[in-house]
């Protein structure tokens, strides 16, 4: 017997509930806790923000960097940072890259994608990990709905890049034609 699904909610269909993505994203950390918690990790404190990582943004690059975790040791305050893309603005896809980046912030980045981080993520059920099963998956996913729900709209409406790159020099055919 199938079941329905609910809809699924599009971030301009929530409601408002924080001005500042970074204060999302903080709250999202505080939400996140007792998931982390139950599987036996305790997430630092951190710093979450909107940007890019080291690497910037290319379109053309092979595999893109959407979000990343900077180590204590390159902080000032010995604090792990996490930067979020703002080409990511759906609430349960920025769940989904704040979860995996938390995973590194737990480790202090020290395993990279490793052993110790794919342990980590098969018991958080990360949606990126392929060893998830894909029911286990869903209920990771479900979770992150409920807690998006709790958050609200996420405040970035996201950045737009492939149109604003024209890598190929293109002539103009009106001005040709002038």
């Amino acid at each position: 017997m199938a079941t329905m699904r609910a809809p699924r909610v599009k971030n301009e269909d929530r409601p408002v509930i924080h001005k500042y993505a970074e204060v999302w994203l903080a709250e999202a950390v505080e939400l996140l806790r007792p998931m982390f918690k139950e599987c036996g990790y305790e997430i630092p404190p951190v710093h979450v923000s909107v940007g890019f990582s080291t690497f910037g943004y290319n379109p053309k690059a092979k595999k893109r960097v959407i979000a990343v975790c900077h180590a204590k040791s390159m902080t000032r305050d010995g604090i792990n940072e996490i930067y979020i893309t703002p080409l990511v603005y759906e609430p349960v896809d920025v769940l989904g890259l704040l979860v995996h980046e938390l995973i590194h912030a737990v480790d202090d980045c020290q395993s990279g994608h490793g052993k110790t981080f794919q342990e980590m993520s098969l018991a958080l059920k990360c949606s990126d990990n392929l060893k998830v099963p894909l029911n286990v998956w869903r209920e990771a996913v479900d979770r992150h709905r409920k807690i998006a729900d709790l958050l609200g709209r996420y405040p970035r409406s996201g950045v737009n890049y492939e149109d604003s790159f024209d890598f190929e020099v293109k002539p103009n055919k009106e001005a040709l034609a002038a």
